[in-house]
C-alpha cells in the first residue's frame, strides 16, 4: 500500500518536473518505510516465507524502477541481482503480489513503469501500522532512556486492544521493539513500568533487574512536562480564533485531535506518577 500510495507521488511529481518532491518520496520510502521498518520486521521470517520473499522482491523490483531515473547506475547494477532471484515468481508475468505489475526484463534501463493497481491501497492497514510505529518508537524510547541493551528481551503487558494490535501486526512489534513475551496487564508483575500510549496505559517489565524508582519518577516527571508543554500549544493554537477561522477545516480538527491525545497521555503519566 505504501509503494502504491509512493507511486502516485511519485507520478504526479514527475508530471510537473517537480524533481524535488519525486526524491523527497522516494526517500521517504526507501529510508522509512522499507529498509527502517520492512526490511527489520521481516528478518526473522522471511527465510522461510515465499508470500514474504515475493512480496521483497517484488517491492524491490518497482523501487528500483522508480528510482531508475534518479541514479541510473546505481539501479542498473543492483539489476542482475535482483533478476537472480526470479525463480520465485510463480510464472515470468507474475509477481505473487496481487496489484503489482513487473514484467521481466535484462535491463533497468528498458524495464516498464511498475503498474500498480488500486487495489494495493489499503488505508486500515496503514493506519494499523501507524499505531505499531507509534507503539514500538514509545518503547524504543523507553529502553534507552533506561539504557537497557539492544539485546535484552523485555516483556509487554497490555489491555485487550493494544493485544489485538500486537496480533495483527503478526510478530512485527515483538521484533522491533526487543520484545520476549506479551500478555494482558492483568498479569503484570509489581514494579513494572508504565507506558502512556493511546490514552491509556501499557507496562513493561524485566527491561531492569531491579526497579530504580528515584529514575522512573525522574522519566515520568519529564513526560508529564512535555505533554503539559504539547496540552498548552494546541490550547493556543485553537484558543487563537484566526488560526480555527482561516485555517482549512480538517487542520483544526486534527489539532483537536492531537490535544486530546496529549490530555490522554498526560492523565496517564500523572497516574503512573501517583502509584509509585
Amino acid at each position: 500500500s505504501r509503494l502504491c500510495r509512493t507511486l502516485q507521488e511519485v507520478e504526479d511529481a514527475l508530471a510537473v518536473y517537480q524533481f524535488n518532491r519525486y526524491a523527497d518520496a522516494m526517500y521517504d520510502f526507501i529510508w522509512r518505510d522499507f529498509c527502517d521498518w520492512y526490511l527489520e520486521a521481516v528478518k526473522p521470517t522471511v527465510r522461510d516465507r515465499l508470500d514474504q520473499q515475493r512480496r521483497l522482491h517484488a517491492v524491490l523490483d518497482a523501487t528500483l524502477r522508480m528510482l531508475h531515473p534518479a541514479c541510473p547506475f546505481v539501479t542498473e547494477t543492483l539489476w542482475p541481482h535482483l533478476r537472480g532471484m526470479d525463480r520465485i515468481r510463480p510464472s515470468r508475468e507474475e509477481t505473487g503480489v496481487a496489484g503489482i505489475g513487473l514484467p521481466p526484463a535484462d535491463r533497468c534501463v528498458i524495464a516498464a513503469w511498475p503498474v500498480l493497481e488500486e487495489s494495493a491501497l489499503d488505508e486500515e492497514a496503514e493506519a494499523m501500522f501507524e499505531r505499531v510505529r507509534t507503539l514500538v518508537a514509545a518503547i524504543r524510547n523507553l529502553r534507552g532512556e533506561r539504557q537497557v541493551p539492544p539485546k535484552r528481551r523485555i516483556t509487554l503487558h497490555a489491555p485487550s486492544g493494544v493485544l489485538d494490535l500486537v496480533t495483527a501486526a503478526g510478530g512485527a512489534v515483538e521484533t522491533l521493539a526487543g520484545l520476549e513475551a506479551v500478555s494482558s496487564d492483568a498479569d503484570a508483575p509489581a514494579g513494572a513500568l508504565a507506558l502512556p500510549f493511546e490514552g491509556g496505559q501499557v507496562l513493561l517489565s524485566n527491561l531492569v533487574d531491579a526497579v530504580d524508582v528515584d529514575a522512573e519518577r525522574a522519566r515520568l516527571a519529564k513526560t508529564i512536562e512535555a505533554k503539559r508543554k504539547q496540552v498548552s500549544g494546541f490550547k493556543g493554537k485553537l484558543g487563537n480564533a484566526g488560526y480555527v477561522q482561516n485555517a482549512p477545516p480538517h487542520l483544526v480538527e486534527e489539532t483537536k485531535q492531537m490535544l486530546e491525545a496529549a490530555e490522554a497521555d498526560l492523565a496517564a503519566a500523572e497516574a503512573s506518577l501517583e502509584s509509585l
